[in-house]
């Protein structure tokens, strides 16, 4: 985020977002399994969990990264799609 006063940058603001996301999907229980996945399966993947964050916009994020690893435990998601549900949030 970057915030302009008269052109002048008066704050600004970022985060190691993808950092973050590789930390988690390669060296975390998050995401245990990687392997081939078709695109549709990562895409659906994805938009599943767009819609899960839509739906509990108030979850904490602690709560929705172990929430890829319940999924994929349940079989709601299969071990390769975690990283995908995960890329979302």
């Amino acid at each position: 985020m970057v915030l302009l006063d008269e052109g002048v940058v008066t704050e600004f603001l970022t985060a190691p977002t993808g950092e973050l996301f590789n930390l988690l999907s390669n060296y975390s229980v998050l995401v245990r399994e990687r392997g081939s996945v078709t695109d549709d399966g990562m895409a659906g993947a994805f938009q599943r969990g767009l819609a899960q964050f839509e739906r509990f916009p108030q979850a904490q994020l602690v709560h929705r990264l172990f929430e890829c690893r319940s999924r994929s435990l349940d079989g709601e998601l299969a071990p390769q799609e975690v990283s995908a549900f995960l890329s979302d949030y």
